[in-house]
């Protein structure tokens, strides 16, 4: 199992919008808003590190509107 925290930094303005279009990827786990340098943290999980990345990068870095992100990957997941 692969586990990741995706931070992320977007207009005010887009925020909702932003959090609707995640809603929709179906290996994000955990969605919520932030107040600071970001706006929306997710939990993201994967069958192994290869699908993670493409879920990264094909289905949540694609977003419109969606300003710069910061994966924190998470190691030895298993354990949760």
């Amino acid at each position: 199992m692969a586990l990741a925290f995706v931070l992320i930094q977007c207009g005010n303005m887009d925020v909702d919008g932003i959090i609707e279009e995640l809603k929709k990827v179906k290996s994000i786990t955990n969605i919520q808003g932030l107040f600071g340098m970001y706006d929306i943290v997710i939990k993201v999980r994967a069958s192994d590190n290869k699908t993670l990345d493409d879920v990264i990068s094909t289905q949540i870095r694609t977003i419109k509107k969606l300003g710069v992100t910061h994966t924190l990957l998470i190691c030895d997941s298993d354990n949760e």
